[in-house]
C-alpha cells in the first residue's frame, strides 16, 4: 500500500512538548497561527487545504492547545504512550481529539471539519501523534 502522507514535526514554542503528525496529500497545512491571548495557555491553529467539494464556514483544521493543569486523578480511559505520557479522550473508531496529561500541563489536539474522505485518515492522524508525543519535562 502506498503511503499518502508526509510525516511532519511540531515542537511547542516553549519547547515543552513535541509530536509528529501525518500531512495527507491534498490536506496540506496551508497556514498556522497562534493565539497567545489566552493566558496561561496557548492555542496553535493549523489550517488545512480542503480537497473536498464540501464548503465549510470554518476551514478544515487541527488545533493544539496547552494549559497548566494538575489533575489529582486521571480519567478511567487514560492510557500511556510509548514515551510514558498519559493520554485520554481518544476513540479510534470516531477520532476527533486526544488529550495528553503530564504532571504540570495538559495538551488537547482536536480535528475540526475533517472526515475520513479524500485521502485523510483520522485514525492514522491520531495514531502517529499518540505514538510520538513527548515532553522535555522530567515529570511525565
Amino acid at each position: 500500500m502506498t503511503k499518502n502522507y508526509t510525516l511532519r514535526e511540531f515542537t511547542a514554542d516553549d519547547n515543552s512538548f513535541s509530536f509528529s503528525y501525518p500531512e495527507f496529500k491534498g490536506w496540506e497545512v496551508i497556514s498556522t497561527h497562534i493565539n497567545e491571548e489566552v493566558i496561561p495557555q496557548f492555542i496553535h491553529y493549523f489550517i488545512l487545504n480542503n480537497p473536498t467539494k464540501i464548503k465549510f464556514k470554518v476551514s478544515p483544521q487541527f488545533i493544539v492547545s496547552k494549559k497548566t493543569s494538575k489533575l489529582a486523578t486521571l480519567p478511567g480511559d487514560a492510557k500511556k504512550n510509548s514515551n510514558g505520557i498519559y493520554y485520554y479522550d481518544y476513540n479510534p473508531n470516531n477520532a476527533n481529539k486526544v488529550v495528553f496529561q503530564t504532571a504540570g500541563f495538559a495538551v488537547n489536539i482536536q480535528l475540526n471539519h475533517v472526515s475520513d474522505k479524500d485521502g485523510f485518515s483520522r485514525k492514522k492522524f491520531f495514531e502517529k501523534i499518540i505514538n510520538t508525543f513527548n515532553t522535555t519535562s522530567r515529570e511525565k
